[in-house]
């Protein structure tokens, strides 16, 4: 559940949100446009990497540190992350872009 509220959070930022929280589906759901170096799929592969690692580690902190933080943390480290990294990347100018590194 907590992985499913974390999604559902972020995958309009990924130009998923009609995408289910099951791996699989996202997945499905991305290799359409992986293969491009468009805004779109650039956005969506770092939205789904930085998801999965910040859960990854939200698990690791719960089970052997006793550290829980709040879904609404975990989001904002993931929109965080991303907005970094695509500041420091060179892509062409658009609107997908923009609004988050704006946001």
């Amino acid at each position: 559940p907590f992985s499913q509220q974390v999604w559902n959070q972020v995958k309009g930022v990924a130009g998923l949100a009609s995408s289910n929280a099951s791996i699989y589906d996202i997945i499905d759901d991305i290799i359409p446009f992986a293969a491009r170096k468009s805004s779109k799929s650039v956005i969506a592969k770092l939205v789904v990497a930085a998801t999965s690692y910040f859960i990854w580690q939200e698990r690791n902190g719960r089970l052997f540190k006793n550290m829980k933080r709040t879904v609404n943390q975990v989001v904002e480290c993931i929109m965080n992350t991303v907005r970094l990294k695509l500041m420091s990347c060179r892509l062409k100018k658009s609107r997908s872009a923009c609004d988050i590194v704006k946001a």
